[in-house]
C-alpha cells in the first residue's frame, strides 16, 4: 500500500487499539469499544487519503500521480472492504480477524 507505507502513524494506531482489545479479554463491552476504534480509524483513514493525499498526488506528480493514486486507489478498496468486513462480522469474539488486520 503506497500511502499506508509512507504514513506510519496510522498502523501504530492500530497496533495500540489491538493491544487495547487483547488487554480486555473478557471483559466484551471493552472489547466491543477497541473493535469499534479499529472500525472508526479504518475509515478515517480511507476517507483522508480520498480527501488529502489522493488529490495532491495528482496535482504535484501529473499523470504518474494520476496513475498511482488510481492504482492506490483500487489497492485500498479491496484490502478495506475485507478489513471492515472482518472487524464488522466478527467483534468482538474472533480476535483472529484482528490480528491479520494489524499485521498487514
Amino acid at each position: 500500500m503506497l500511502c499506508g507505507t509512507r504514513l506510519n502513524i496510522y498502523p501504530l494506531q492500530m497496533y495500540t487499539y489491538y493491544h487495547e482489545y487483547l488487554k480486555n479479554t473478557g471483559n466484551a463491552d471493552a472489547q466491543d469499544r477497541w473493535t469499534r476504534q479499529m472500525i472508526w480509524e479504518v475509515a478515517r483513514h480511507a476517507v483522508g487519503e480520498e480527501l488529502v493525499v489522493y488529490p495532491l498526488m495528482e496535482k504535484h506528480l501529473g499523470d504518474e500521480g494520476k496513475r498511482l493514486a488510481d492504482e492506490d486507489r483500487r489497492e485500498h478498496q479491496v484490502r478495506m472492504a475485507s478489513y471492515l468486513y472482518l472487524l464488522i462480522y466478527s467483534y468482538p469474539s474472533f480476535t483472529a480477524s484482528k490480528r491479520s488486520f494489524v499485521q498487514d
